[in-house]
């Protein structure tokens, strides 16, 4: 834990970045990895690193890096909305025509378009079929 914290204090590892694996940091230590996961629950339960299903343990902070692939997708489509390839009050292309343009699944694209309405890039005024692009901050 205490190596940990030292690496985080002197920014080796960075806010917002993610740390090594579980693996990488019991052979950095030279501990065994069960060691390490109590060390790193430990840590999460302190606040020093955070700790989401499916993506690698992070340092807290405003840069986190998106690792997910519906992430990345999330944010290339807000950064088209930004720089006006998708025009804020415009439909939001059909499912199967997002899958084309950014060669990724179905169920990518819907959790990118979930993750976009949570963040209110889109919004799905009552009365329409499909949600509009709003504008970007």
């Amino acid at each position: 834990m205490r190596g940990i914290r030292d690496a985080i204090a002197d920014g080796r590892h960075a806010p917002g970045t993610a740390l090594p694996s579980e693996a990488e940091l019991a052979a950095e230590y030279g501990v065994g990895r069960k060691t390490v996961r109590q060390a790193l629950a430990e840590l999460e339960r302190a606040g020093d690193i955070v700790n989401r299903p499916g993506r690698r343990r992070r340092v807290p902070g405003e840069d986190q890096a998106h690792d997910a692939l519906y992430e990345r997708i999330a944010a290339r489509m807000t950064a088209d909305v930004a720089s006006g390839t998708y025009r804020p009050g415009a439909a939001v292309p059909s499912v199967s025509a997002l899958c084309s343009q950014y060669d990724v699944s179905r169920a990518t694209i819907r959790k990118a378009l979930d993750e976009l309405r949570r963040k209110g890039v889109i919004k799905h005024d009552s009365g329409s079929t499909r949600p509009t692009w709003a504008a970007v901050r």
